[in-house]
């Protein structure tokens, strides 16, 4: 797991969301630490790890005890950062490396993650999954492009 500076675990209902960033209700201030949730009714569990407010190293989702998806959020390569900074204007993003269970075992994903309200043509998707994302070898490759609250996205997938 990515280093945390706190060992602090709270549950999901001690936290709030707000632009792109997970906030501590109790000091209103971006939280660092491990989150958790628990829903008996459907045996759902998940975990996700925030450093500053933004999501940062381990994370799983188990149903009825079995991880259905887990992976790991990750720096973004400096090159990266510089390409979307140049196309956007935004210093927003975060990788994602996780699995999910399906049938024939475990499918590899990676997932780029990038607030901002610029849109990029289908050329821009494929040069950035060409030489940004293509290395980590996932099976998929997906790149989403939200407004900061998630509800607002548009996604390109690759094979």
């Amino acid at each position: 797991m990515a280093p945390v500076t706190s060992a602090t675990y709270v549950a999901e209902s001690e936290v709030f969301y707000k632009d792109g960033i997970t906030w501590l209700k109790k000091t209103g201030k971006p939280f660092t630490g491990v989150v958790i949730a628990r829903y008996e009714n459907d045996g759902v569990f998940y975990k996700l790890s925030y450093q500053d407010g933004v999501r940062k190293g381990d994370w799983y989702i188990k149903v009825n005890r079995r991880a259905t998806e887990e992976g790991t959020y990750i720096d973004c390569d400096p090159d990266l950062v510089a390409f979307i900074k140049k196309e956007t204007g935004s210093d927003s993003c975060t990788l994602n490396l996780w699995r999910e269970a399906w049938r024939e075992g475990f499918n590899n994903f990676v997932t780029l993650e990038i607030k901002s309200h610029v849109v990029f043509d289908d050329d821009t998707f494929f040069l950035i999954y060409t030489k940004y994302l293509k290395k980590y070898k996932g099976r998929y490759a997906q790149i989403i492009i939200y407004d900061g609250n998630l509800t607002s996205r548009v996604a390109r997938s690759f094979p």
